[in-house]
């Protein structure tokens, strides 16, 4: 009943419990930072982002939730609003349903939406209690969505619905597996998008909350891109603008773990190889859904 079933994504192991402590520690901890000390931004690489982990359940490699225990270490220190944006490619389920019931927090997830696809809920449809539905929002986008699609999404649908809402603070997990390089989701995003993306997430932060920004890295399974995408994140935190040379120290260690040439460039992307008709269709109907989200913000 806890979520620990061998052969299923999340199987019980020595040491799970000390592992998952520390995660959800340094998310707290930096939750208070980030509260205590205005325009402060704070960043978790992963493991930080176990956001399918529910109050009573673990669920999807996540034991517990360190994005919502930040988020409840935001309200205990006496924010009166908090806004969850989840842009992995799978759906933030545990942070939106441990929060559901809570109008003083906004959870929007833009993400993945297929029949089959981890975790199966998302859908548009899922909206907030009676009393607030405004409060939780899904942004669902279909296989081979790209940058279109993604970032019409955090334009259309995620700013106006934080700017609306007025959180005293930013919780966000910027997952890499939206990128289209990544093994085991089907999102076509680009470094080029990702870096847009990561730079509107600060502007927003910055107009809304006095910058107070924690984000969650989260997921991101291919190794040639996921340190180049966090690196993206943590500097666009930092309002800074770094060229492409990668490190040599890196590239030695990259190529020597993968046994494959590593990337010479911080934003080497060579591009979607999915064919331009299967990501014309995703972008198309990946729009459609945000059109739908987007007809819901008023209520």
């Amino acid at each position: 009943q806890w979520g620990f079933v061998a052969g299923h994504d999340t199987v019980p192991r020595a040491g799970m419990h000390e592992a998952a402590a520390n995660v959800c520690g340094a998310a707290v901890e930096a939750a208070r930072v980030v509260w205590t000390n205005p325009g402060t931004r704070a960043f978790g690489p992963a493991p930080l982002g176990l956001h399918h982990a529910f109050a009573n359940k673990a669920s999807g490699f996540c034991v517990y939730n360190d994005c919502a225990l930040a988020i409840q270490e935001l309200l205990d220190l006496g924010a009166d609003r908090v806004a969850y944006i989840d842009l992995d490619a799978h759906h933030g389920n545990g942070v939106q349903w441990i929060f559901h019931d809570d109008p003083r927090v906004l959870t929007i997830s833009v993400h993945e939406f297929v029949y089959g696809f981890f975790p199966g809920t998302g859908d548009v449809t899922e909206r907030g209690p009676a009393s607030t539905p405004g409060t939780t929002i899904n942004v669902p986008l279909p296989p081979f969505a790209g940058d279109v699609a993604y970032l019409a999404a955090i334009e259309r649908v995620v700013e106006p619905a934080v700017r609306a809402f007025v959180p005293d603070a930013l919780v966000v997990h910027l997952g890499a597996d939206v990128h289209h390089a990544d093994p085991y989701t089907h999102l076509q995003v680009t470094i080029e998008g990702l870096e847009e993306c990561y730079r509107r997430i600060v502007r927003l932060a910055d107009g809304v909350c006095d910058g107070r920004l924690l984000d969650t890295a989260g997921g991101g399974y291919n190794p040639t891109s996921l340190g180049r995408i966090w690196a993206l994140q943590l500097t666009a935190m930092m309002g800074v603008h770094i060229g492409d040379e990668l490190p040599d120290e890196w590239r030695r260690a990259a190529e020597q773990a993968l046994g494959q040439p590593a990337p010479t460039a911080l934003r080497e992307d060579p591009g979607p190889t999915w064919d331009t008709w299967q990501r014309e269709e995703g972008d198309r109907v990946g729009l459609l859904n945000v059109a739908r989200a987007e007809a819901l913000l008023g209520e």
